[in-house]
């Protein structure tokens, strides 16, 4: 009897992941990736046998791992050979009872990341998961399109609260999450306890009560939120002054802010605009793409990324009702100038660290390569508006630098700037290939001489601090 119910078992096992179209990778401890594995089996024996060194497993399966799998992945975290600190099992089938297992095996095991959006575990699964994370190690979430509605947003948001929960981000996209969850979130955010500085609540029904209460929860001096994702909610420019407000606060933290796809007007877009040019406004990251901005909201933006408060390295504003093409050419060129330009502020001013720097240095590229590979046309007219006395402090400091360097007309503004900024590409890509082979370090960045003199950066490059103090980190 008990060898038919093993040989069933092993049948369920076999059945609970397509062997032939499944995409099954295992990563050792040294970074090694192992793929290829012909059966389910074969995977769950390796992340359990005895002096493994497997800490990270994703499957990505067309036929999708069904709950009995969800139970056979459960079952392994438990055992004590398992060492897996990383799961992605995101696109998947496991279902309510799939999530269930997988979070009874929580408190057991070493997971930190679990990543198990698009699963259709729905409330009832997302409770499951709630319950457990006062009681583990997870600090990454990703639970996004579950269909966890207001009842399963409430629940995550009663155990962030709680002071043994340890996460820091949470991805809980596209999941008919409404004012009443949003809400609950925007209470969470508030608590002493709740330690999340990355959130992603885009592509929900929050509307314009759950994004004020956001809002207010953002210059509360408990909340920790650095990066915010509340794009496609359908706000307004209602919502859009009340964060802005909040940006304005010297307890607001945020760094990254995510508001496209809403129905943000020239009103809403005038109000990001002074957040911006406030000295308390942290935002390094702004992207506000699709929305109902015109030409006199775009204008607003682009005078507030040339004021000496603006911060900005990331802006993005594509998909928007700019009726004058060039207005927005230009808006890029100004922040290109701009990314440039903060770079160099953020080291001189010691508000660039080790929790910012990378992504500050992939900004400024992404910026930069924009303006190696277009026209000359927008350099020269903006070489030509520099004449003008009444410059606002961005092309106030590109008029010291050029007349520093003897630059007399638009030719050698055009050849100067290009040069510049080739050379400021190139030795970011050196630093950008060496980050992801883990090669330097940000102090290392920081005693580049050579792209600190591309920058142009002057005095100390580095001071030290003990308070809060950064800038964001990583996202």
């Amino acid at each position: 009897m008990k060898s038919l119910k093993n040989i069933i078992l092993a049948i369920m096992l076999l059945c609970s992941v397509n062997a032939l179209s499944a995409q099954i990778t295992l990563v050792d401890k040294n970074d090694f990736i192992h793929y290829g594995f012909k059966d389910f089996n074969t995977v769950i024996k390796n992340i359990t046998a005895e002096n493994n060194n497997y800490i990270k497993l994703t499957i990505d399966s067309e036929e999708n791992i069904n709950p009995t799998g969800a139970q056979a992945i459960a079952k392994a975290l438990k055992n004590k050979n398992c060492k897996l600190t990383f799961l992605d099992i995101g696109f998947n089938k496991i279902g309510p009872s799939g999530a269930k297992a997988i979070a009874e095996a929580l408190p057991n095991c070493k997971l930190t990341y679990l990543d198990i959006r698009s699963n259709k575990i729905g409330p009832s699964g997302a409770k499951s998961i709630a319950e457990a994370l006062p009681n583990c190690k997870l600090t990454y979430l990703d639970i996004g399109a579950n269909n966890i509605d207001d009842a399963g947003a409430q629940a995550i948001a009663k155990a962030l609260k709680n002071e043994t929960c340890n996460l820091t981000y949470l991805d809980i996209r596209s999941n008919r999450i409404g004012s009443a969850g949003g809400q609950a979130l925007a209470d969470a955010l508030k608590d002493p306890n709740c330690k999340l500085t990355f959130l992603d609540i885009e592509w929900n029904n929050i509307h314009n009560v759950g994004a004020q209460c956001i809002a207010n929860a953002l210059i509360d001096p408990n909340c920790k939120l650095i990066s915010l994702i509340i794009a496609y909610n359908k706000i307004g420019d209602t919502e859009v002054k009340a964060l802005a407000d909040a940006l304005k606060d010297p307890n607001c933290k945020i760094t990254y802010l995510d508001i496209g796809g809403s129905n943000i007007g020239d009103e809403g877009a005038k109000a990001l605009a002074e957040a911006l040019k406030n000295p308390n406004c942290k935002l390094t990251s702004l992207i506000i793409y699709d929305n109902k901005i015109n030409t006199t909201g775009a204008q607003a933006i682009v005078d507030a990324i040339k004021d000496e408060n603006c911060k900005l390295t990331d802006l993005n504003i594509s998909k928007l009702n700019i009726r004058w093409k060039k207005l927005e050419k230009t808006i890029y060129f100004t922040m290109i100038l701009c990314a440039a330009n903060n770079l160099k502020r953020m080291i001189e001013n010691d508000e660039i660290n080790e929790n910012n720097y990378k992504k500050m240095i992939k900004n400024v590229y992404d910026a930069i390569y924009i303006l190696t590979n277009s026209n000359n046309t927008l350099i020269i007219e903006w070489y030509n508006s520099l004449q003008n006395k009444e410059l606002p402090y961005l092309d106030a400091e590109y008029k010291e630098e050029l007349d520093n360097h003897g630059i007399e007309n638009s030719d050698a503004a055009v050849k100067y700037i290009q040069n510049k900024f080739n050379n400021l590409k190139n030795e970011l890509k050196l630093e950008l290939a060496n980050i992801s082979e883990e090669n330097k370090n940000f102090d290392e960045f920081m005693t580049n001489q050579n792209l600190m003199n591309i920058l142009g950066v002057s005095g100390p490059l580095r001071q030290d601090i003990d308070d809060y103090g950064d800038f964001g980190e990583e996202i």
